[in-house]
């Protein structure tokens, strides 16, 4: 059986096409500051999806949450598939038995698609303002 070249590259070109399928770019002062309070945060820890009292997307690899009544705050690390994630974007959360833990299961929903949650780290205010006041 002779298979045509065109189709052959054509077929490796999708393939390439579809191993470079990258979300938009993330600022770089704003990922520095993120950068550093991963270093200072080390990951671990689970929240209860029902405690939570605000989100905020800063960009499409990570969340900042907010449980109890703003005492504790939360910067999750998200995995591939939430490229339109950003400050607008309603999103759910769903864990095991009801926590998020960054383990196998924890996913974000958003109204375009979902993603894994990664990892989690329990950050404090002053963490959240220095992320959110690097733009």
């Amino acid at each position: 059986m002779k298979i045509s070249k065109s189709i052959v590259l054509g077929v490796a070109s999708l393939a390439l096409a579809a191993c470079s399928v990258q979300g938009p770019k993330q600022d770089p002062v704003q990922m520095a500051a993120i950068n550093a309070v991963k270093e200072a945060a080390p990951a671990g820890g689970c929240f209860y999806i029902n405690r939570v009292d605000a989100v905020r997307a800063v960009n499409t690899e990570y969340l900042l949450l907010e449980a109890p009544v703003r005492t504790q705050a939360w910067l999750l690390e998200l995995g591939p598939g939430c490229y339109t994630l950003n400050a607008n974007s309603s999103v759910m959360l769903r864990g095991n038995n009801g926590q998020i833990c960054g383990e196998a299961g924890d996913t974000v929903y958003t109204g375009e698609g979902n993603c894994a949650v990664i990892s989690t780290r329990k950050v404090s205010n002053d963490d959240v303002a220095r992320i959110l006041e690097a733009k």
